[in-house]
């Protein structure tokens, strides 16, 4: 509790009784911000129970070479309760012309196979099914907290603002798990590679060589994408005679066995999760400090006064 101030008489009973107004009012108004984090993580709860939170999507295709045409566009759906997905193959006729051109014996040794699948370090990622077990326990503690801390800075207790300090990084955290770890959850639990035309998952080594990859990226408030092109030479369509200078050297673009991909992944997130980020911002971290910033000024100015 706050102790008592000293009783001024004289000239200064009239200036304490204003810098005690100025306290009392921000203490109202510390109560009333209260409220108004509270109705926000209500409204937060029914948001991620009623909608959509995010999208993928990945589009690839061919754009050069004997598999022109064929690609590969999957579209997948998040929400609390359910993921949706589908999953369209482009160029089915030119698929098979390919297959049937290839010699699917054809490969090399991989040096590095193993060790880059390993890379990606998706095994030690939350899946999407705990995420969501998470998300929904977090929307319960912080509305309980919200509540606690109302309650505190009613009864005026000492150190409450810790508590509110952990209610910030809880929602914080609850953004970051709706717009990132909820997607990566899937994307590490699910399999493309399968679904892929062309994609060899086969064991026995590489069977394109000389590949050259151009990463682009773009994003805002609610989406970021990722534009990705790919080049490579198909050992499959390369004539046996010819096979080991082909490995050797980069054999040119008019070689039969060149060709090129185009596509793009792009992850977009509802506007409720963009808009969590700036209330997150505004009421549970700026207005807050400037609130505690202007309380103690006011109360440095008691002090002096008295």
């Amino acid at each position: 509790m706050v102790s008592p101030l000293p009783v001024m008489e004289g000239e200064g009973a009239p200036i304490q009784r204003d810098l005690l107004n100025i306290v009392r009012g921000k203490l109202t108004m510390k109560s009333l911000l209260h409220v108004v984090q509270l109705i926000a993580v209500i409204a937060l709860i029914g948001s991620t129970q009623n909608n959509q939170w995010s999208n993928i999507n990945a589009d690839f295709q061919y754009t050069e070479g004997v598999p022109i045409g064929v690609g590969m566009e999957a579209n997948v759906n998040i929400s609390a309760n359910e993921t949706t997905n589908q999953i369209d193959i482009k160029g089915l006729f030119n698929l098979s012309k390919w297959s049937n051109m290839r010699n699917e014996s054809v490969t090399i040794e991989s040096e590095e196979e193993e060790s880059s699948q390993e890379n990606y370090g998706f095994e030690n990622i939350t899946t999407l099914q705990e995420v969501r077990e998470e998300i929904a326990v977090m929307n319960k503690i912080a509305i309980s907290l919200v509540c606690i801390l109302l309650i505190l800075n009613f009864w005026d207790v000492k150190y409450r603002s810790f508590l509110g300090l952990i209610i910030t990084g809880l929602i914080f955290w609850i953004f970051i798990s709706l717009a990132f770890r909820a997607p990566l959850g899937y994307i590490a639990s699910a399999n493309f590679g399968d679904s892929v035309p062309g994609v060899d998952e086969s064991d026995d080594g590489e069977s394109s060589v000389h590949p050259i990859s151009v990463v682009e990226y773009s994003w805002n408030d609610t989406s970021a994408t990722i534009f990705i092109n790919y080049s490579s030479y198909d050992l499959g369509l390369v004539n046996e005679s010819n096979l080991s200078e082909v490995i050797e050297n980069p054999p040119g673009e008019d070689h039969p066995s060149f060709m090129k991909m185009e596509g793009k992944i792009s992850l977009t997130i509802a506007k409720f999760i963009s808009d969590l980020f700036y209330i997150w911002l505004g009421i549970f971290v700026l207005i807050p400090a400037i609130m505690t910033i202007g309380k103690r000024v006011s109360i440095d100015k008691i002090e002096r006064l008295t």
